[in-house]
């Protein structure tokens, strides 16, 4: 999993993949140079969504920047895809599970949906 970019912070979770912002376009024109098929009852999350109602008031909302003023230290190995996905995972589960699960429940949009606003304008 080293740090191939198209797979950082991706996570599986109730039908939805997880990513930070970057992370869904990356995907999204992974799968389509390659000529992959994603499920139709996909869903994607965006995490910064998520992260700013979790985490409100910060001064921005890169993965590094929540997972440091939350744990006082840098996500090791920091833009290694396992190393991005284990900070994600962290950071929701200084949640409730309910209040996660509403959060990116609330925050999720069909895979249709990012795939054409990453190729608008192409």
């Amino acid at each position: 999993m080293g740090g191939c970019p198209a797979f950082v912070c991706v996570l599986i979770f109730t039908q939805s993949i997880l990513v930070h912002r970057f992370d869904a376009r990356i995907l999204t024109f992974e799968h389509n140079r390659h000529d992959l098929v994603l499920p139709d009852d996909l869903y994607h999350t965006d995490t910064i969504e998520v992260f700013k109602e979790l985490f409100p008031k910060l001064s921005n909302y890169k993965l590094g920047t929540i997972y440091e003023d939350t744990f006082h230290h840098e996500i090791p190995d920091q833009h290694t895809a396992l190393a991005d996905c284990r900070a994600m995972q962290r950071l929701l589960g200084t949640a409730s599970e309910k209040l996660v699960r509403d959060k990116l429940f609330k925050s999720r949009e069909s895979w249709d949906c990012i795939v054409k606003r990453a190729f608008k304008g192409r």
